[in-house]
């Protein structure tokens, strides 16, 4: 075990839950095995066993029924340390890309913009994690670590790519 390990961030159910906007839209918490799965992870791949619920950002964007859907993050969630220090981040889920299509300056624009647009639409009420989250397949690991930190280089939006057993260990053991 870490001596250091409880100063960091891990999920929090009541920051996720309690949050005012998740609560408007308690509809839309889904369980992030489920969502993972939908957004095409491969079960094997997927190390989430418990029900750990992220406000699904698309569908409660389309509830609000609007015609020109504007682009967010997929889904997002509360951490906190012991229920102190909470924080919301936000997670754009990029699975099933080819090489060719992931490292470029539109891919670049395109995250910017749902994170962005992903925080006025979720609201400042909590502030958000410093590091907004890329979920990538394990081939892809190495090459989009080092892409990332090309394309996002001094940008003040920290934007980084994880596996989801990268994403598993960081926020949620």
């Amino acid at each position: 075990m870490h001596p250091q390990r409880n100063n960091h961030l891990k999920y929090c159910e009541n920051t996720t839950t309690n949050h005012s906007f998740v609560s408007k839209y308690k509809e839309f918490l889904s369980a992030i095995k489920t969502l993972l799965e939908e957004e095409g992870i491969k079960k094997c791949l997927c190390p989430f066993h418990k029900k750990h619920a992220v406000l699904n950002l698309d569908k409660t964007e389309r509830a609000q029924g609007k015609h020109a859907l504007s682009p967010t993050c997929d889904f997002t969630f509360g951490v906190s340390t012991a229920e102190k220090n909470r924080k919301m981040v936000l997670v754009e889920c990029k699975f099933n890309l080819g090489k060719s299509k992931i490292f470029d300056t539109t891919f670049k624009e395109n995250i910017l913009n749902k994170i962005k647009y992903s925080k006025s639409f979720v609201g400042a009420e909590t502030p958000f994690f410093k590091e907004n989250i890329v979920l990538i397949e394990p081939q892809l690991y190495q090459q989009g670590k080092n892409n990332f930190n090309r394309l996002f280089q001094g940008n003040k939006n920290s934007v980084i790519p994880l596996t989801v057993s990268l994403f598993y260990d960081k926020f949620f053991v």
